[in-house]
C-alpha cells in the first residue's frame, strides 16, 4: 500500500476533481472524516502496534478482501439489503475516503509488491520514498513535514468509522487513532541524534527490519527513482478512477463494476 501522505494527496486530488454537487454538500460538511477515510483499514494497524492483537489482524485480514466484499458488507450495515441505504453524511464521507484508499491500493501494491521482489528494498521504504517525493515535489521538507496533515483522531470521528469495523468498539477505534497520529510524529525524524535513537530502539526490540522504513530516509535511496516515477504515473491513472466511482457510488456499482473485483493488494483473488 501507498503510505500515508501519498493517500492524503491521492484524496485531496480526487476531492478537487469531483462534481461540485458530490464534493461541496458532503464531504466538505465532513471533511474530518472523510481525511480519515483516506486512511483506509490501514489505522487498525496501528492499535497497539507492538504486539498481536485481534485489531491489527482485522486490519490484515480486510486487505485481501475484494473491494466488492468490503463495500457490500459497508452498505448491509446501514441497510443497504432493504434498498437505499440509511447512511449519514458523515458515515458516507468516511465511505468515499476509504474508496480513494482502495483505489490507490488497488492501483500499486501488485507493483511495490514486484518491485521490492526485485530489489530487496523493504515495502516500508519504497512506500517512504514515495512520500519524500511528493513533498519535495511540493516543496516540503521531507524531513520535517507531517505525513498525516489535518489528520483529526477525534472522538467524533471514532464515533462515525466505529460501525464499519466488526468487534472493534468505539474505545478501540479512539485508541487506534490517537496511536496513528503519536506513531507517525514519533518517527518524524529532523535530527540525526533523534534518528539514531529510535533505529537503536528497534535493533533492541527486534522491529528493525520490519519497521525501519517508516522513517524517511535522511538523503534519498536512488534505488526508488523507478519505483517513484512509476507510482507518480499510478496516482495520476488512480483519480479518474475513483471520481467514477465516488460519483456513482451504489450497491449496484459495487456489484457490477470490474474495478472492485480487486482486493487492496491489486489482486483479482
Amino acid at each position: 500500500m501507498p503510505a500515508a501522505y501519498a493517500h492524503i494527496i491521492f484524496g485531496n486530488r480526487v476531492l478537487g476533481a469531483l462534481p461540485d454537487h458530490v464534493r461541496e454538500p458532503l464531504i466538505y460538511s465532513n471533511i474530518d472524516v472523510f481525511e480519515v477515510g483516506l486512511q483506509g483499514p490501514d489505522i487498525l494497524f496501528y492499535y497497539r502496534p507492538l504486539s498481536k492483537n485481534s485489531v491489527s489482524a482485522l486490519g490484515n485480514a480486510m486487505h485481501e478482501q475484494t473491494g466488492r466484499e468490503w463495500f457490500l458488507t459497508a452498505l448491509h450495515r446501514f441497510g443497504a439489503q432493504q434498498g437505499e441505504p440509511e447512511i449519514s453524511p458523515a458515515a458516507l464521507a468516511y465511505l468515499y475516503g476509504v474508496l480513494c484508499h482502495f483505489v490507490l491500493d488497488s492501483q500499486c501494491h501488485d507493483y511495490i509488491n514486484q518491485y521490492v521482489r526485485d530489489t530487496g528494498i523493504s515495502h516500508y521504504e519504497v512506500e517512504s520514498e514515495f512520500d519524500r517525493s511528493l513533498m519535495l515535489y511540493r516543496r516540503r521538507n521531507p524531513l520535517t513535514t507531517s505525513r498525516i496533515p489535518d489528520f483529526d483522531p477525534s472522538s467524533r470521528v471514532a464515533h462515525v468509522i466505529e460501525p464499519f469495523y466488526d468487534g472493534v468498539d468505539e474505545k478501540m477505534t479512539k485508541e487506534a487513532l490517537d496511536s496513528f497520529v503519536k506513531f507517525h510524529r514519533l518517527l518524524r525524524c529532523a535530527s540525526n541524534a533523534k534518528r539514531n535513537f529510535i533505529y537503536a530502539a528497534l535493533h533492541l526490540l527486534g522491529k528493525y527490519d520490519e519497521l525501519h522504513g517508516h522513517i524517511i530516509n535522511r538523503w534519498p535511496n536512488p534505488g526508488c527513482e523507478a519505483s517513484n516515477a512509476e507510482l507518480f504515473a499510478r496516482m495520476d491513472a488512480a483519480i479518474p478512477i475513483a471520481v467514477r466511482l465516488i460519483s456513482g457510488f451504489s450497491e449496484k456499482e459495487v456489484l457490477t463494476d470490474p474495478q472492485f473485483e480487486l482486493n487492496f493488494e491489486g489482486v483479482r483473488p
